[in-house]
């Protein structure tokens, strides 16, 4: 199977998750600060890590529309695309985040929800996939 990267693109936090045998984990969350230094760690992670495709989750409205931060979160997983050598596969994040929130169990947690946000979106991807084959 191959070795997955999530992402769950935020304003503040970008969420990320990895799954490597069917099973996403949380594996980090990365302060936004500037587009260099998140496309610096995120290049460095998929080096380190061996990922074979990132999973890059879209924000969309329950109709299916494309909601107001869909362009900006799309717009950096194409600058991934192109600055990362590595091919990258958008899907819906719809409710990943609220999950993320409701299974969380300390504050903590539930402040921090973004890397478990991304093991929604990389779960989502993988049972897509599933259901393919």
């Amino acid at each position: 199977m191959k070795k997955l990267l999530g992402i769950d693109y935020g304003e503040k936090r970008i969420g990320l998750a990895i799954a490597d045998d069917g099973w996403a984990r949380p594996f980090s969350i990365l302060d936004n600060t500037s587009r260099k230094d998140v496309l610096a760690s995120i290049g460095e992670i998929i080096k380190e890590e061996k990922i074979d495709t990132v999973v890059y989750g879209l924000p969309k409205t329950f109709s299916g529309r494309e909601s107001e931060r869909f362009t900006i979160n799309k717009k950096f997983g194409e600058i991934l695309t192109k600055e990362l050598s590595v091919p990258v596969e958008f899907i819906s994040e719809i409710f990943t985040s609220k999950l993320a929130r409701l299974s969380a169990e300390t504050k903590l947690q539930k402040k921090n929800v973004d890397d478990r946000a991304a093991c929604f979106i990389l779960e989502n991807y993988i049972k897509k996939q599933q259901c393919k084959d």
